[in-house]
């Protein structure tokens, strides 16, 4: 994704998934940042400092969750829904890749 909006002009960059890293990166999102996160199965503690830093930074977070009814989800501005089979059955990532591919051509 990050190649492929490049082409469009915009600026991408990859979180560090978490701890320390992942608040080094959050210091710089500012009003014109959007975080676009994945949120399956449950929700992450690392999630949860996203949506929390993104209310006092006033940045926009986009949400790809693969559950009907995600913890928080009314703190992100976009909730995107994508299936990825049951619970017990493997999960296929087809479904968010299919969203990731809509979203790097509706630019």
């Amino acid at each position: 994704m990050i190649y492929r909006m490049a082409r469009f002009g915009l600026q991408m960059k990859k979180m560090a998934p978490s701890r320390h890293e992942l608040l080094e990166t959050l210091m710089h999102a500012d009003q014109q940042a959007v975080l676009l996160v994945f949120g399956f199965v449950q929700l992450l503690p690392e999630i949860e400092v996203i949506l929390d830093h993104a209310r006092e930074a006033n940045y926009q977070v986009i949400l790809i969750t693969d559950r009907l009814v995600y913890p928080r989800s009314q703190d992100a501005d976009i909730v995107l829904y994508a299936g990825r089979g049951e619970v017990w059955e493997f999960h296929s990532m087809v479904g968010p890749t299919y969203i990731i591919e809509n979203l790097i051509l509706g630019n």
